[in-house]
């Protein structure tokens, strides 16, 4: 059986984001060049799964997804994948 780790950015408070969905606290950690560990973690896990509001924010910032990874994407209601990388 495969095992689940969450790896996540949340505020000192204990939010993972402010009112609108907003992460710019995570801003005054940014170090350029710094990933915090996420490069190597990313690199050993099989799948992804991630939450629909977080994946509209990565896309809309302009990361790529990840087209190495099998990405299931938690929704209320389906939708029609664009890879079959992508799952919704």
């Amino acid at each position: 059986m495969s095992k689940c780790i969450l790896y996540i950015a949340i505020s000192e408070d204990g939010f993972i984001a402010s009112e609108g969905n907003n992460i710019d606290f995570l801003n005054d950690y940014m170090i350029e060049g710094e990933d915090y560990g996420y490069g190597e973690f990313i690199n050993s896990v099989g799948s992804i799964i991630v939450g629909r509001r977080t994946h509209d924010t990565v896309k809309s910032r302009g990361f790529p997804c990840r087209e190495d990874k099998r990405v299931f994407v938690v929704r209320r209601n389906s939708k029609d994948s664009a890879s079959e990388n992508l799952m919704f």
